[in-house]
């Protein structure tokens, strides 16, 4: 199976926190606290799925191709990246009698932040909690694999499986908190890092 398709975004992101002075005239509270985020996105994406399958025996194969553009302007200028994600998922399933098979999968996923991610002025998001993120475009890889063995017996109303998963990704940045008795206040560094 194929499919294709195009997709066009646009949005604006405002936000200030200000505070209102005894005189009735409201201030901003810091220029750290005000953003303005023009955010355009635009991608081309396929996506080809492929099965074979004999008695015994299927393959699946999904291929999906994500041509994507994202430009936007932050505080400290207009930003633009290109790439073209791919992000393959394949399936192996292989069937013994009709009470036992295997399965064994492999997945990989390349995510781009959203708007939500790349605003760098801090957001109220409660009385005590405020966050900000990081001036660059946050990147993450995933890769997902798995092999599962599975009984089934109707008969005597007997099912058992067992599975085995891995997965380990890779980042562009790490989630820095600071607390205070008063405060928690959030945003993201660039630091690439690991974890399985």
């Amino acid at each position: 199976s194929y499919k294709a398709g195009f997709n066009y975004e646009q949005q604006v992101l405002v936000s200030d926190l200000s505070a209102v002075l005894l005189n009735g005239v409201k201030q901003v509270v810091a220029d750290s606290f005000v953003n303005h985020l023009p955010w355009k996105q635009y991608k081309i994406y396929g996506e080809a799925g492929y099965s074979w399958m004999t008695k015994k025996t299927l393959i699946e194969l999904n291929i999906p191709v994500l041509f994507r553009v994202i430009k936007y302007e932050n505080q400290t200028g207009i930003q633009k990246f290109k790439g073209i994600p791919i992000m393959p998922f394949i399936k192996y399933t292989q069937t013994f009698d009709t009470e036992n098979k295997v399965e064994v999968s492999y997945n990989y996923k390349n995510t781009w932040a959203t708007i939500k991610d790349v605003f760098d002025g801090y957001v109220m998001q409660s009385y005590r909690n405020y966050a900000a993120n990081a001036p660059f475009l946050i990147q993450a890889t995933q890769h997902h694999t798995s092999i599962g063995y599975h009984y089934k017996n109707p008969v005597r109303v007997l099912f058992a499986s067992m599975n085995i998963s891995y997965g380990w990704n890779t980042d562009n940045y790490l989630e820095q908190l600071v607390f205070d008795s008063v405060l928690q206040r959030s945003n993201k560094i660039a630091f690439v890092n690991n974890t399985s």
